[in-house]
């Protein structure tokens, strides 16, 4: 979670036009390949298990209300 937050502050400077610190430039190589591992982990997850499969097989509507749901309402609707 917190290389995550990290990635995303990252982003967000990228994109907004704010200067990233010393730091964080010479962490990035380490952050992209974080990243990338967790994403292709994620990827993998999802295409190998058929519940996920199924979940993120969903019309992007359905996909955002369950996940919506998952993180806000704590319960999974799937299993309702």
């Amino acid at each position: 979670f917190k290389k995550i937050k990290v990635a995303y502050s990252v982003r967000s400077k990228v994109v907004h036009g704010d200067k990233l610190s010393k730091k964080v430039g010479d962490q990035a190589s380490d952050l992209v390949r974080t990243c990338d591992d967790l994403l292709r982990k994620s990827l993998i997850k999802i295409l190998t298990t058929n519940g996920l499969r199924q979940i993120f097989s969903r019309p992007s509507h359905e996909l955002e209300e369950f996940l919506t749901c998952m993180v806000l309402d704590n319960h999974n609707p799937a299993l309702s």
